[in-house]
C-alpha cells in the first residue's frame, strides 16, 4: 500500500543528492577535517543554522534587478498580444505540437515502433522572426530565418531578442498507434536545442539541451540552465549496465551545490544493437516489481554537497529486493486483516504492520550526514508512530481512534537521541534562517514594478 509513495520519495531523494561509494573518503578524507569529531544534536542545530545563513546570503537581489524589471515588463505589455500571424504562418507546421506532445507522452509509456509513420515533424521546419508591433497589438511575421525569432523592446526602447536554436545531428524517434493511424506519426529531435534572451548585448538567459545517442552503448543528456550569474549543469547518461546523473549549481565562480546519482551494481539485461533504446527501457518497468525478472536494478547510491560544508549520503541497497519485499508485507496483512469492520482496523492503519515496514525501510534505505569529514553525525531512520484520528464503524458508529503510520526521525549518535523532523527543525531553533529567507523573497518582489506580488510571511 505504501511502497509507490515511498519508492517516488527514494527516487526523488536520489535525482538530487547521491554519487559512488567512495566519493565520501576521496573528498573528506582524513586530512580535510582535522577536528574529525562527533556533534551532538544541539551543536549541529548550530552548525545547519550558520550554513543555511550563509547559503541565503550569497544571493543578491542587484545582480538579478535587470532581467526581472525585463521579466516583469515583458510579460505585464505583451501578455496580451496577438498570436494569430504566428499560427496562420505556420498553418499544418504547428500541429507539431500538439502531436509532438502526444508523441513524447507516448514515449514515455514505451510505446514506440521501428515503422516509418504517417507523418513526419521536424523541429527544423519551425523558423522565422516575429517582431512585437504595438499599433496592433501582435506578433507579426518579419521574415525567414534559420532560427525562431522574437523581437520586441524594453521600457527604454531598447530593442530584446528571444531565439531558439535547433543544430546538429536529428534523431528520429517513431511512435505508432494500434488503434488509429491518425496519431501515428515521426518526430525527428535536433541534438542540440538553445534559447537565449537579449536586452540589447546583454545575454540574460540561457538554456541548452544537448542529447547525444550512440545506438548501441548509451543514452546522455546535458542541460545547462544561465539565469545572469546563476548557473545549473545537469547530466544524465545510461549505457547497457549503468545509470547515473549529476547536477551543479552555481552563484557566479561559487559553488553552491552539486549532487549525483547512479546504480553501479545493476545486474541487467544486455542490449543487442538492434533493438530501440525505448523498447530496452521498458523492460525494467517490469523488471521492478517482478522478483523473477532477470534484470536487476541492484543498489542505488546519491549524494549531496552544500557549500562544501554540508554532505548528505542516501543509499538503497536493493532496489528490486524493497519493491517485492513490500509486495510480501502487504500480502502476508492482506491475509490475516481479510476483514475487517472499521477503517483504522485495516491493516495499514496497524501498528504491527507500520512497525514492519519501518523495519523494511531501515534495512533498505540508509541516510546519513556528514560535516567534511568521514564522520556520521547524523542517520536517517523510520519508526512507527500513533496519531488520533475520526473514523466510522459499522458497529461502533462516529468515533476517534488511534491510527499508526511510518514517519521518518533524525538520530544523532553523539549523545544517542532521535527527533522527529517537526520536532527537531523547529521555527524557534531556526527563526533567523526563516527571517533571512522571508527578507531575501520579498527583496526580490520589491524589484517587480508591474505586476502586483504579495509578500512572503513565513511566520
Amino acid at each position: 500500500m505504501k511502497k509507490n509513495f515511498y519508492l517516488l520519495v527514494l527516487l526523488l531523494s536520489l535525482v538530487f543528492v547521491a554519487c559512488n561509494r567512495n566519493k565520501m573518503e576521496e573528498e573528506f578524507g582524513e586530512t580535510s577535517n582535522p577536528e574529525k569529531k562527533e556533534l551532538t544534536a544541539q551543536e549541529q542545530k548550530q552548525k545547519l543554522q550558520t550554513v543555511a545563513e550563509e547559503l541565503i546570503g550569497v544571493f543578491n537581489t542587484n545582480d538579478q534587478k535587470d532581467v526581472i524589471a525585463l521579466a516583469d515588463y515583458l510579460i505585464y505589455k505583451y501578455e496580451e498580444y496577438d498570436w494569430d500571424d504566428v499560427y496562420d504562418f505556420y498553418a499544418n507546421k504547428f500541429d507539431y505540437v500538439q502531436a509532438a506532445v502526444e508523441g513524447v507522452k507516448a514515449l514515455s509509456r514505451g510505446e514506440v515502433s521501428a515503422n516509418v509513420s504517417s507523418k513526419v515533424y521536424r523541429f527544423s521546419n519551425f523558423t522565422g522572426i516575429f517582431k512585437a508591433n504595438d499599433k496592433t497589438r501582435s506578433w507579426e511575421y518579419e521574415g525567414d530565418s534559420e532560427n525562431i525569432v522574437l523581437l520586441f523592446e524594453n521600457e527604454d526602447g531598447v530593442e530584446c531578442r528571444a531565439e531558439l536554436k535547433a543544430t546538429g545531428v536529428e534523431y528520429t524517434f517513431d511512435y505508432e498507434d494500434d488503434y488509429d493511424d491518425d496519431y501515428n506519426l515521426t518526430v525527428e529531435v535536433p541534438s542540440v536545442i538553445s534559447f537565449s534572451l537579449k536586452e540589447g548585448d546583454v545575454e540574460h538567459i540561457s538554456h541548452t539541451i544537448t542529447l547525444d545517442i550512440e545506438a548501441s552503448t548509451s543514452v546522455k543528456q546535458t542541460t545547462s540552465v544561465r539565469f545572469t550569474n546563476i548557473t545549473i549543469s545537469t547530466e544524465a547518461t545510461a549505457t547497457k549496465n549503468n545509470v547515473n546523473g549529476s547536477v551543479l549549481v552555481k552563484y557566479g565562480d561559487r559553488t553552491i551545490f552539486e549532487g549525483s546519482a547512479s546504480a553501479p551494481n545493476c545486474k541487467l539485461k544486455d542490449k543487442t544493437d538492434a533493438q530501440e533504446w525505448e523498447d530496452w527501457f521498458e523492460m525494467y518497468g517490469d523488471a521492478l516489481w517482478n522478483e523473477d525478472a532477470t534484470i536487476k536494478y541492484g543498489n542505488l547510491v546519491g549524494y549531496a554537497n552544500i557549500l562544501e560544508q554540508v554532505q548528505v549520503k542516501v543509499a538503497v541497497s536493493d532496489l528490486t529486493g524493497y519493491y517485492t519485499a513490500c509486495d510480501k508485507l502487504d500480502e502476508e496483512y492482506d491475509d490475516k486483516y481479510d476483514d475487517y469492520e472499521c477503517y483504522h482496523k485495516a491493516y495499514w492503519n496497524s501498528y504491527e504492520y507500520n512497525k514492519d515496514y519501518a523495519d523494511l525501510l531501515n534495512n533498505y534505505l540508509t541516510g546519513i550526514i556528514y560535516y567534511s569529514s568521514n564522520v556520521e553525525q547524523a542517520r536517517l531512520q523510520f519508526e512507527a508512530d500513533s496519531y488520533e484520528d475520526y473514523c466510522y464503524g459499522y458497529d461502533t458508529g462516529e468515533h476517534y481512534a488511534d491510527f499508526y503510520d511510518v514517519v521518518s526521525v533524525i538520530y544523532f549518535p553523539k549523545d544517542d537521541t532521535s527527533y522527529s523532523f517537526d520536532d527537531y527543525f523547529t521555527e524557534k531553533a531556526f527563526s533567523s534562517v526563516i527571517d533571512l529567507t522571508e527578507e531575501l523573497a520579498n527583496k526580490y518582489l520589491l524589484l517587480f514594478d508591474y505586476i502586483e506580488m504579495e509578500r512572503v510571511d513565513l511566520n
